[in-house]
């Protein structure tokens, strides 16, 4: 399984991320979505993701 967090300010294009990924990616596990950039690098170094969407 794939850790990924996704980071984006607008609502919409994390919320279309997530829909892409969970119907396309079975095997990408979503650990976070942050919409600002504190709050990615605060999740990255919690979640120790395999890959980060920005």
């Amino acid at each position: 399984m794939i850790r990924c967090i996704l980071i984006d300010d607008e609502k919409n294009a994390l919320e279309m991320m997530e829909w892409l990924l969970k119907t396309y990616c079975p095997d990408v596990e979503i650990v976070a979505m942050c919409n600002s950039s504190e709050l990615g690098v605060e999740a990255i170094r919690q979640h120790r993701p395999d890959l980060v969407f920005l």
